[in-house]
């Protein structure tokens, strides 16, 4: 029997990408916070499922996980953010394409460091690199080592002032289309949906991403209205998409929410899990 109060945060980092915390601490969280299920969604990066599936199935935190990650593409210049949920990790595609995307990363470190250098900001790679702890490196790692070098008051000043886009030492991603993240994460057995689409600007233009063959659109994000939330649902109801929603925790001192801030109720897991069952069943015999 499943409580109407029972709720679900399906998008949280982890020190594994740009976030602070380690999975554990995750599952900590979220089990004070009375939570029945959380998605991992890591960018570019799949190295803490391990580690959430066998805290999840141990029991230890009474905390479902849903396993997942955050594709970073481009759909006709727009930057669109795509998370992948129950996806198979251990898949030889996903793993090789996300090597090739955290590789791309640390392209533009180095190119994000010297623009900074040309500023006269005295930061180094290392500098930055002491930040991460995963090999998945971000613009958040650089900010975090801007702040530290007290270069900006903190990570969202460091971002405003240097590294957002149109900022002096802002670098573009090399970026994989829409389309093909989307296919990524079917052929690792994930159902695509986009993550946070108030950042397009225009609503309007999530029947375009829609186009690339996702599966669902996060309704629910700290940055999405409660009007534009409402809207999104009823765009995902009439083209057939699931909802999700969450609160992209990354870490408590900067949040804009704190783990499970922004939650669903946990039909739409079990939503997400029917439709993965119809699209995947040659997937559910391992789970």
């Amino acid at each position: 029997m499943i409580g109407e109060d029972e709720r679900a945060d399906l998008h949280i980092h982890s020190f594994h990408s740009d976030g602070s915390h380690s999975i554990e601490a995750l599952f900590r969280m979220a089990h004070e916070r009375k939570l029945r299920a959380i998605a991992v969604t890591d960018h570019d990066s799949v190295d803490g499922i391990p580690e959430a599936l066998e805290l999840s199935s141990s029991g230890r935190y009474d905390v479902e996980v849903i396993p997942g990650v955050e594709i970073t593409s481009e759909y006709d210049g727009i930057e669109v953010h795509v998370l992948g949920y129950l996806i198979d990790h251990t898949s030889n595609d996903l793993t090789e394409a996300l090597v090739e995307m955290r590789r791309q990363r640390m392209k533009r470190l180095f190119k994000i460091v010297a623009k900074l250098n040309q500023l006269g900001i005295r930061i180094t790679v290392e500098d930055v690199l002491s930040q991460a702890r995963s090999e998945t490196v971000c613009r958040r790692h650089v900010a975090r080592a801007l702040a530290q070098l007290g270069y900006a008051e903190d990570y969202i000043d460091a971002f405003r002032r240097y590294l957002r886009e149109g900022a002096p030492a802002y670098v573009p991603r090399e970026r994989v289309s829409c389309a093909d993240a989307v296919e990524l994460i079917h052929r690792a057995n994930g159902l695509a949906v986009v993550a946070h689409p108030c950042d397009f600007g225009n609503l309007e233009l999530v029947w375009e991403v829609v186009k690339c063959g996702v599966d669902g659109v996060e309704a629910f994000h700290p940055r999405i209205s409660k009007a534009e939330s409402e809207r999104l649902v009823r765009m995902a109801r009439e083209a057939g998409l699931v909802i999700t929603g969450g609160s992209d925790f990354h870490d408590e001192g900067s949040a804009l929410v704190k783990l499970g801030g922004i939650t669903v109720p946990y039909a739409h897991v079990l939503e997400l899990r029917e439709r993965h069952s119809r699209l995947f069943p040659q997937a559910q015999s391992r789970r």
